[in-house]
């Protein structure tokens, strides 16, 4: 009982501090950093809620279900959202997996025209799938001469035509310094003259 009257005067408070409109409506890759500084910061605005969140997610919902408290109830869709917060909180990604998949298909579809162009072959789809995946650490495996090169150029680009990140946020290593010359040139030739700065 003392737990029910907890989430019934916790929850109302502390539900709007898990926005999950700043995690999902931003137009961009989430990245596993994003999910778990969203986590992280929604759990120490709400340590109590979090704890009920993760531990009694269903529980939480049907309480608040209970006929006792239909004056207290929510705006329309709590209940999904409990749900979708549970899941991000114990771990369970699908969907964040079916939001990247969406990003990933309408930035590949809207830079179309910068993938073809960008080399002087346009890029597979594989190429152009990497190259739109921004997250944490990213492997690509492919043969010699098959087009890694162009997908790290393809990827620089997307990040700097997105504004995922500034030129200067920019990192890109190679093998051995003809590599890293190679790249580098190819990186100036190919996107100096579509985006000054970069």
């Amino acid at each position: 009982r003392a737990l029910k009257n907890k989430i019934r005067v916790i929850a109302p408070r502390a539900l709007p501090t898990f926005n999950l409109s700043d995690l999902y409506n931003g137009r961009r890759f989430l990245a596993k950093r994003d999910i778990g500084r969203w986590v992280d910061s929604s759990q120490r605005q709400s340590k109590l809620l979090g704890q009920l969140l993760r531990n009694y997610p269903r529980e939480l919902v049907d309480l608040l279900r209970h006929p006792l408290l239909q004056d207290d109830r929510h705006k329309e869709g709590f209940e999904s959202s409990v749900l979708r917060i549970h899941d991000l909180v114990a771990g369970n990604q699908e969907g964040v997996r079916e939001h990247n998949e969406k990003y990933v298909s309408n930035e590949v579809e809207r830079q179309k025209s910068f993938f073809d162009t960008i080399e002087s072959q346009p890029l597979t789809e594989e190429q152009r799938r990497a190259a739109v995946v921004l997250e944490d650490r990213n492997l690509v495996v492919a043969a010699a001469g098959s087009g890694k090169s162009s997908t790290v150029v393809a990827k620089i680009g997307h990040a700097l035509t997105s504004g995922f990140c500034a030129p200067s946020e920019i990192l890109a290593l190679a093998f051995n310094s003809s590599a890293a010359e190679e790249l580098a040139d190819r990186v100036d030739k190919r996107l100096s003259s579509r985006l000054p700065g970069a």
